[in-house]
């Protein structure tokens, strides 16, 4: 990441693994052979040193790379990072290595707050990469172009592409207008859809979020049209009964929860309240609240 938000110079979140094998068969993935990476990263520091704007950035990518711009006049949403003269004027940069597989992508993300300079996907079929497509600026207009050799999109295709990929989106974005296949790009791209996920803060609604998630992928969780009543007992941590019709779907996984929550759960959960509400008046009571209200 580089010229977005608070990153002015390169920033670089590495997931590769360092030779030590404390926790090897929990903490890391052999990729390859010779490739291992670590299934999760912890990042730490003082407020305002960039944690929550490293999150914002992924949240970006996931958000920038299906948003289909209706106006040519919208802007990205890229943020370069202000606190400088030179770099409000310059663009924002991204690089993504990753694996689908065994398989080694590269993509490359270049723009500013109206449209994207350079567009670049790779794909390692040896030890150097091998391009995928380009995009670039010609004049006014967005070009895509794409590697014969690795993807057989017809010169049909590519114009349609070409047309419906505005400057200010990305190519993934217009690739999701156009009837056709694209060897590489369409991996990509669902692995894009797949893995990116929004970010969860303390202030994220998990109800809310979880809702979502299984209205999204109800398919994964249903047998033969009804819902597999086992796998969301685990997901509710064996909590509440559920008897749920499709429709509605994650409605009503939401307010079986509540309702269908064990006799003996809601009694002492109303008895835990009713204290908590005695220890509150009597606190205030006791601390001189009515004198402070009169």
């Amino acid at each position: 990441i580089k010229n977005f938000l608070s990153f002015r110079d390169e920033v670089v979140l590495n997931f590769e693994a360092t030779k030590d094998n404390t926790f090897e068969d929990c903490q890391v993935v052999n990729v390859t052979p010779k490739v291992r990476l670590l299934r999760f990263a912890l990042i730490y520091g003082p407020n305002a040193s960039g944690k929550s704007n490293l999150l914002a950035a992924f949240d970006f990518l996931r958000e920038f790379w299906f948003d289909i711009k209706s106006d040519i006049d919208e802007e990205t949403g890229a943020i370069p990072f202000l606190l400088d003269i030179d770099t409000p004027n310059q663009p924002s940069e991204f690089n993504i290595i990753f694996y689908i597989g065994e398989k080694k992508y590269w993509y490359l993300l270049v723009l500013d707050s109206k449209k994207v300079i350079k567009e670049e996907l790779y794909v390692y079929k040896s030890v150097q990469p091998s391009l995928v497509f380009s995009r670039t600026m010609e004049g006014m207009q967005s070009v895509a172009k794409f590697n014969s050799n690795l993807v057989k999109a017809s010169a049909a295709i590519t114009e349609q592409l070409n047309l419906k990929c505005l400057p200010n989106m990305s190519l993934f974005a217009a690739r999701n207008q156009v009837n056709c296949s694209l060897a590489y790009i369409d991996d990509v791209r669902d692995w894009m859809r797949n893995n990116m996920l929004p970010t969860i803060t303390p202030d994220t609604n998990m109800f809310e979020y979880a809702g979502n998630k299984m209205e999204k992928e109800k398919d994964l969780i249903m047998n033969n049209g009804a819902v597999d009543e086992e796998l969301l007992r685990g997901f509710f941590a064996g909590s509440v009964r559920m008897h749920i019709a499709d429709n509605g779907f994650s409605y009503s996984v939401m307010k079986r929860v509540q309702e269908e929550m064990p006799a003996r759960g809601r009694f002492w959960y109303n008895v835990w309240t009713a204290v908590w509400m005695v220890v509150c008046v009597v606190s205030f009571f006791a601390s001189g609240g009515l004198g402070v209200m009169r």
